[in-house]
């Protein structure tokens, strides 16, 4: 998923939806599944500020889910993983784009109950004709409906 909305200091939008599942190998109709719990949705906010202290940019955007189904009574899956953009604003001139990237599912339990999870990879890029920055962020979502920022080292 590709999100340009600012570039070359004028407004602009292009978004392109994108959701990743987390659920078992052979399941053909989603009535396969049950117990399904609500779905749950965070909002994280990052500010870029420039040298001198300026707001360059401010970019909110929530990760949402649904989770904690179930395949014959066993396992905790997820479904509808999203990153979707709540709020951006950005300084005169400068150049915004955002990427979201969900590489794989994996299996933080045992074979006989599974437990799926995946890695949420938010990244990020502004600038100006003086200079040009990119961050990102990693989120860990998990089928017992957990979401954490991993820690930055």
């Amino acid at each position: 998923m590709v999100w340009s909305i600012v570039q070359q200091g004028k407004p602009t939008m292009r978004v392109s939806t994108y959701r990743a599942h987390g659920l078992p190998k052979g399941v053909t109709c989603w009535t396969d599944l049950e117990e399904w719990k609500a779905p749950k949705s965070k909002v994280f906010t990052v500010e870029q500020k420039s040298k001198i202290g300026q707001k360059m940019a401010k970019f909110t955007f929530r990760i949402s889910y649904v989770y904690g189904g179930t395949y014959n009574g066993v396992g905790k899956y997820l479904a509808n993983v999203a990153v979707t953009p709540v709020d951006l604003t950005v300084g005169w001139g400068v150049d915004f784009a955002s990427e979201v990237q969900i590489p794989s599912v994996f299996n933080m339990g045992k074979k006989a109950d599974p437990l799926a999870a995946m890695q949420v990879f938010v990244y990020w890029g502004l600038g100006n004709v003086a200079k040009m920055q990119q961050k990102s962020l990693l989120f860990l979502v998990t089928g017992d409906g957990k979401i954490e920022a991993t820690k930055q080292e």
